[in-house]
C-alpha cells in the first residue's frame, strides 16, 4: 500500500499532522505555573552594551506591589551606582514573556506586563519594543523571551542613577499543571535572578505587597521563596541585604481565584489611576509574622488511571481517524488490483 504514490503521501500527512498534534498536548501537561503576572527587574539588553555591565551596581531595590483579585500594579525603583569616572549610556530592558526555571515548581511561564512607563531620575523615558535576538542573558533567565521593552539610560560618573518603573500585570489566568492535573487560580511572580546581570550583588531591596479588593493572605495556596516572608492578613514583605539572586531566589505567590472573569482591559484603561495610588502607598504596619505558606500541589486525583482516560478521550478520535483514512486507501488499491485483473 505504501508504495503506491498517492497513498504514501496522504499516510505519511496523517502521522505527521498526528504527531505535531500530540506533541502540543504534550507540553499543554508540562509541569509548572503557566500564565503569571510577571514582575522582574530589568537588565542590560544588547551584547553592543556588554562591557559596560560588570560596571554599573544594583545598590538598592524598593518594590511596591498592590494586588488585587485578578491583577496587580508594581512600583519598582532601583538606585544604580556608576563605580567608573566617565558617564556609561545603555540600553536596559524588560522581557515581554518568557520562562525561568524554580527548584519548587519545576518551571514558571510568565506573561506580559502592560503600560510600562520609565522614569531616569524622575523625568519619563521613551520605551520602544526590540526583537531579543543579541540579548545579553535571554537565553540564561529569560530563555524564552523574543520581544523587549527597551529604552535607554545616561548614568552619571561614580553617581546614583535612579530608575523608576510601573507596570500592571494580569494574574487571573494562571494555572499550576502537573502531568494531566492541572489548578487554576492567581499568580505573580517577581524575577529577582535577573537582578545578577549588574555588577556585583544588590546591596539592600525590600518587597512590600499590599493585598487589594478583599484579596487576603488566607487566600494565599503558596509563597516562595519560603521563609523569607513576613507578613499580616493584608500585607506581605520580604528583604534582604547583600543578594546575588538565583532561580531559588524568584518571588511566587499562588492563591485561589477570589473574583471570577475581571476586566483587566478596563483596569488597563485606568493604569494612570492605579500608578498615582502606588506614590501615596500605605503605611507599613508593625508586629508582623512570619507567612508559611507552601501548598504547591494540583490537588487534583493524579492517578495514572485519569491520565490514560483522557488521552483515550483525546487521542482516540484522531487515532480512529488515521485508521479509517489507512483502510480507505488499502481498499482502493485493492479494488484497483482488481479492475487492473479483470482486464487482463
Amino acid at each position: 500500500m505504501i508504495g503506491n504514490p498517492v497513498c504514501r503521501k496522504l499516510f505519511f500527512s496523517v502521522i505527521v499532522w498526528f504527531a505535531a498534534w500530540l506533541q502540543v498536548e504534550a507540553n499543554s501537561a508540562m509541569p509548572g505555573f503557566w500564565n503569571n503576572g510577571n514582575g522582574s527587574e530589568f537588565y542590560p539588553l544588547y551584547r553592543s552594551d556588554s562591557p559596560y555591565v560588570g560596571k554599573i551596581q544594583m545598590q538598592h531595590e524598593e518594590i511596591l506591589i498592590h494586588l488585587y483579585p485578578g491583577f496587580g500594579v508594581v512600583k519598582g525603583t532601583y538606585y544604580m551606582l556608576n563605580t567608573t569616572d566617565e558617564p556609561i549610556t545603555l540600553h536596559t530592558a524588560y522581557p515581554i514573556n518568557g520562562h525561568v526555571s524554580n527548584p519548587k515548581v519545576y518551571a514558571v511561564h510568565v506573561s506580559d506586563i502592560y503600560g510600562l512607563k520609565v522614569l531616569v531620575n524622575d523625568s519619563v523615558v521613551p520605551v520602544q519594543m526590540a526583537e531579543g535576538d543579541n540579548a545579553i542573558v535571554s537565553g540564561d533567565i529569560f530563555s524564552s523571551s523574543r520581544n523587549w521593552y527597551v529604552w535607554q539610560a545616561t548614568y552619571a560618573p561614580e553617581a546614583i542613577t535612579t530608575i523608576t518603573v510601573y507596570f500592571l500585570v494580569n494574574t487571573q489566568d494562571a494555572k499550576l499543571s502537573h502531568g494531566y492535573d492541572k489548578k487554576h487560580g492567581n499568580a505573580f511572580t517577581y524575577i529577582l535572578e535577573s537582578g545578577r546581570a549588574w555588577k556585583d550583588s544588590i546591596d539592600r531591596g525590600e518587597i512590600k505587597v499590599f493585598l487589594k479588593g478583599g484579596l487576603r493572605s488566607d487566600d494565599l495556596f503558596g509563597v516562595l521563596p519560603g521563609g523569607c516572608f513576613t507578613g499580616n492578613d493584608t500585607f506581605l514583605y520580604y528583604s534582604f541585604t547583600k543578594l546575588e539572586p538565583t532561580d531559588s531566589d524568584n518571588v511566587v505567590l499562588w492563591f485561589k481565584q477570589v473574583k471570577q472573569n475581571v476586566n483587566f482591559e478596563a483596569v488597563r484603561t485606568d493604569s494612570a489611576h492605579y500608578f498615582a495610588e502606588m506614590d501615596n502607598p500605605d503605611a507599613m504596619p508593625a508586629g508582623l509574622k512570619p507567612i508559611e505558606v507552601s501548598d504547591f500541589e494540583t490537588g487534583s486525583s493524579g492517578s495514572i488511571m485519569i491520565g490514560l482516560v483522557m488521552a483515550a478521550v483525546v487521542f482516540g478520535p484522531f487515532i480512529l481517524l488515521a485508521i479509517v483514512i489507512i483502510g480507505v486507501a488499502w481498499w482502493m488499491i485493492k479494488r484497483h488490483k482488481r479492475k487492473k485483473q479483470a482486464a487482463h
